[in-house]
């Protein structure tokens, strides 16, 4: 018997939809209210649990939620405040947000309190972060963490007063931090460890970050490189310690920023580690240590200071052999 053609091919691309269908991302947004005027308040770890994980999801958060929020195997996540929400750690001991294992988890308009025995938030394991308009405070350890190869992307945000440093990266991770201030946290503004990866830049409106008044260096690095880019308006000042250290093999590129008036010196370049300045290194002044570009070891080196513009016991750049 012979097929007519016309009802073959709905038949075959009805097979196609039905196969592909379920394979189909369903976004959906659900409003989390920790702080209703009346009956029980929802929480953020029940709303996730009831959402598929690998599909876009949205939570609407208003109020003030108590709880550790663990946030494992997700992809393509979005936690808003509505129009900003308060999430403080209910244990002591844990995250106030864990990341794990997750893509393109993004927090936005939030105010988060760490715990007083870990840090604030965590983004670990391969996952990708995105913070907007965060202010992340109070905990015990540091504020913001990425380690084990993660990618986070940090706009218009406040890191502040941390019991231990503000924003720590390591173990092959990078940030992208634009527009944003880190100051008052009781050990380094920023800490790079062992292959991370940071760079500094200006936000949409031309917002430069902000690094000041922290108890230890500004940023450090152990193995780890910089990138500080920005505008004239991006400072890192009033720090405890240096400005930025480099040290154990690490390397900086150091272009438009302002590094005044911090206890030690501007940058302190340690064994190993190198800085290419650009601009001379004019705006690289007045800090309290002598002097403003200091090499910690005959094994460091820069490139690019002009002596005129500032100060550096730094040796002279070696031409390179005809």
């Amino acid at each position: 018997m012979k097929r007519n053609p016309s009802t073959v091919l709905p038949v075959f691309l009805l097979f196609v939809f039905l196969w592909v269908a379920p394979g189909i991302a369903r976004a959906a947004t659900v409003k989390v209210n920790c702080s209703p005027s009346k009956g029980k308040p929802q929480t953020i770890t029940a709303a996730l649990a009831a959402l598929p994980s690998k599909e876009p999801n949205t939570l609407l958060i208003l109020g003030t939620c108590n709880e550790n929020v663990n946030i494992t195997t997700f992809d393509h996540l979005t936690l808003t405040g509505d129009p900003t929400a308060t999430l403080n750690a209910l244990d002591p001991n844990f995250q106030t947000i864990n990341i794990q294992d997750s893509q393109e988890v993004t927090l936005n308009n939030l105010l988060i309190n760490g715990p007083i025995n870990n840090d604030a938030v965590d983004c670990v394991w391969s996952s990708v972060c995105h913070l907007n308009n965060v202010t992340i405070q109070n905990a015990g350890g540091g504020g913001l963490s990425g380690g084990g190869g993660s990618a986070l992307f940090v706009t218009d945000c406040h890191l502040q007063n941390n019991g231990d440093m503000g924003i720590w990266i390591g173990v092959s991770s990078h940030m992208i931090m634009t527009g944003s201030t880190i100051q008052g946290n009781a050990t380094d503004g920023i800490s790079v460890f062992m292959g991370g990866l940071v760079k500094l830049d200006s936000d949409a409106a031309n917002v430069g970050n902000t690094i000041q008044y922290n108890s230890g260096n500004g940023i450090s690095s152990f193995r780890g490189s910089l990138f500080i880019a920005g505008t004239a308006n991006s400072t890192i000042s009033g720090n405890g310690g240096d400005g930025v250290a480099l040290q154990g093999a690490s390397a900086a590129d150091i272009v438009g920023v302002t590094i005044t008036n911090n206890l030690g010196h501007g940058v302190r370049i340690g064994d190993l580690s190198f800085a290419q300045f650009k601009r001379g290194g004019f705006s690289i002044n007045s800090n309290n240590t002598s002097p403003n570009i200091l090499c910690d070891s005959a094994y460091s080196a820069e490139r690019g200071v002009n002596p005129t513009a500032t100060d550096t016991n730094c040796p002279a750049e070696i031409q390179p052999l005809p």
